[in-house]
């Protein structure tokens, strides 16, 4: 995906989500669920100005961070060669951020969103996606698991998100299904924290085999 086609297709879905934001606005209840916790009850609150804003301008940050860095970042670590990638997470992004705004807007009617079972499911599909385009991202400073031992070998690089890749998109489809299995927060929460570590633990011991770590 080149980076024409990522901004008109997230600034098309911000502008969306905005005009849907305004005309939703009047119709809100004064104050709007904002926060869940991991059982699905809402638990923080906000103005309903908050809650129509939060899912657009998350989602333009999103796309102005990824604009800034290919702009900051430092000869030898620059993201060119994958920018494609950068261009695909973007949307994955703002999709998501705009999704979460949505299910405000319906909180804010009074509608029963099913937010223990919507945003896992949404997680997991984030991770799937960003799972299957992680072993094409090249060393940066910004994007992936930028861990010292990844950022200190090119082939420690590559074999960690090579499993990173697989990790991501195995973690994401369990993800997918716990909560249509009803298999409750923790075993999400265990999921996703071993699909998310399993890769920053393998890329240390990767350098040590691979580079060791003994005086020079």
């Amino acid at each position: 995906m080149n980076r024409k086609t990522a901004n008109t297709i997230s600034l098309s879905l911000i502008a969306l989500a905005g005009i849907a934001s305004a005309l939703a606005y009047p119709g809100m209840a004064d104050t709007v669920p904002t926060h869940w916790n991991a059982s699905g009850q809402a638990d923080g609150f906000s103005s309903k100005l908050t809650g129509v804003l939060i899912g657009p301008l998350s989602a333009l940050g999103i796309c102005v961070l990824m604009w800034v860095i290919p702009l900051i970042s430092p000869k030898g670590f620059r993201t060119e060669g994958f920018a494609s990638i950068i261009n695909i997470f973007q949307v994955a992004l703002v999709v998501f951020m705009l999704g979460i705004g949505g299910i405000i807007i319906l909180a804010g009617y009074g509608h029963d969103a099913s937010v223990e079972k919507v945003v896992p499911m949404a997680v997991g599909a984030l991770f799937i996606v960003l799972g299957n385009y992680m072993a094409k991202i090249r060393k940066n400073f910004f994007v992936g698991i930028r861990t010292p031992w990844t950022l200190a070998s090119d082939e420690v690089w590559a074999k960690t998100h090579r499993l990173g890749g697989y990790s991501f998109v195995i973690g994401g489809v369990i993800m997918v299904v716990t909560p249509l299995l009803g298999l409750g927060h923790i075993v999400f929460t265990a999921v996703a924290l071993t699909a998310g570590m399993l890769p920053v633990a393998y890329s240390f011991f990767a350098y040590k085999r691979i580079e060791g770590f003994g005086d020079e």
